[in-house]
Order: C-alpha cells, then structure tokens, then sequence
C-alpha cells in the first residue's frame, strides 16, 4: 500500500515491513524492495531477536550427523561432516561479510559531520546547514542539496523517524560521491505537520541500497529512544556528541546479541 493508504488504514497491526520509514509507533523493519538470500537470513535474525528475543539455532553437526547415522547408512562420515559444517556456517559468515560491507551510524556521523544551532529561519535552510559537512567533504555536490530541497519543500512525516529525526535524501544520480550522513541539531526546533517540533535533521547520501542500510537501521532506533536524543541535546561538542551516539550503538548490538 502508499503511505497515504498506510497512514489512513484502520487495519489493526504489530509489525510493519516497508522500504521506507513510515511514521508509527510499532516495531518496524526497513527492508529492500529487492532482498537476496543472505539480506532475507539478515532480517529473519533481526525479527528473531527483537520481537522473541532468539537467536540462531544451536544446532551443531554433531548433533545432525547423529540424526543422519539414526536413518541412513553413511560411507565417508568425515566429508559428511565437513558438508554439514558448510551448510551450517556458510551462510551466517555470508551475512557477516555483506554487514561488514556496511557502515555504521557512528562511522558515518563523524564529529566533523555533526553541527548544533540555536535557530534556523525555515525547513528550505536546515537542509542547506545540514548539508555542509557533507558538502566540504566532497560527498555531494550543490545540485544535490538543491534536488533535497525540491523533493522536500516541507518535514513530511514520511521522512521523519519516529517523529524526532528529519532524514532529507534524493537520489545516488543526482549528486552524491561517496556515501554520507551529517547531523544538525536545531535548539529552538522548526514546527511539524502535527505540531511537535523537529530538533534533529541528518542528511543522508547514499551510493546504493545497501551500503547505508545498517546505519539507517541505527538511526531508526535512535530516533526511538528519547532519553539518548535528550542528552544529545544537552551537549555542546561534536566529539561528545558522536561518543554518545557511538556508547548507544554498542548497547544496541549488545541487546540483541
């Protein structure tokens, strides 16, 4: 469905799976419109641990090579072994190897990439502050910010996570470099559609649909929890800013370990 169609539905629901953040107060997990196997292994784990709190199976080859001996008469017991050891890690390292691939909210939003304001005069001009970092490094160019700004003349709540983060983006072709995030935190905050104020914008410059993944994912998450958002609004310093994001993004992984 749209996301007017979502956003008007009175389908009861506890989880939500969608290609783009929608704004909502259930569990949600962004996904790829297009998944392979090894990003569909990635989100049965994610929805294992943070809805039931499992991880993967415990199942070891020993215990399948004594369930294949109990119905089958096997020849060569140790190249029986070594094909079930395969099957059994193969595709977790495969899941490693595509999240090592990836960068994490901290690696991107660096203390050079973060900035704080007292005001800005509308939403058209956090898109431009916020984007100045990104801008110096070289990883987008002005038709890219000019091209956020176009696509988002106001904070539509379909690019705010969770009511709290504004996430302007365009598309990989119309100027971004390299992959990218940088943050602004307005003191005074700018008004929303539905009268909270919006304190937090990150732009994000994405190269593909997979190499930002994770750290949107993180983003999310911090977009969720408002005692982490609150002590970043209390600090002054870009480098104690990004260790507060960092220190949450390590009990994060903890949790769900």
């Amino acid at each position: 469905m749209s996301i007017r169609e979502f956003e008007q539905t009175n389908v009861r629901y506890d989880l939500i799976f969608s290609a783009v953040p929608l704004r909502t107060e259930k569990k949600i997990f962004l996904i790829n419109q297009l998944m392979d196997e090894q990003e569909r292994l990635e989100l049965r784990r994610r929805v294992m641990r943070s809805v039931y709190m499992m991880g993967e199976s415990s199942v070891s080859v020993e215990q399948l090579m004594r369930a294949v001996e109990k119905h089958a008469t096997v020849q060569d017991k140790e190249r029986l072994a070594k094909a079930l050891a395969d099957c059994l890690t193969q595709p977790m390292k495969a899941a490693e190897h595509v999240a090592g691939e990836r960068k994490e909210l901290a690696d991107l939003l660096q203390p050079e990439m973060i900035q704080r304001v007292r005001a800005v005069t509308d939403w058209q001009a956090a898109i431009q502050l916020a984007s100045v970092p990104l801008l110096e490094k070289g990883a987008i160019t002005d038709a890219y910010v000019q091209e956020m700004m176009q696509q988002h003349v106001t904070p539509a709540a379909h690019i705010v996570l969770r009511q709290t983060i504004a996430i302007p983006h365009a598309e990989t072709e119309k100027g971004v470099k390299e992959l990218g995030m940088s943050m602004l935190y307005i003191e005074d905050g700018l008004a929303l559609e539905d009268g909270g104020i919006l304190h937090f914008v990150v732009v994000i410059a994405a190269i593909d649909k997979n190499a930002h993944f994770q750290a949107l994912l993180q983003l999310m998450e911090l977009a969720g929890h408002k005692k982490t958002l609150k002590k970043i609004a209390q600090l002054e310093e870009s480098q104690i800013i990004h260790q507060t994001i960092r220190k949450f993004i390590v009990e994060l992984e903890e949790k769900v370990k």
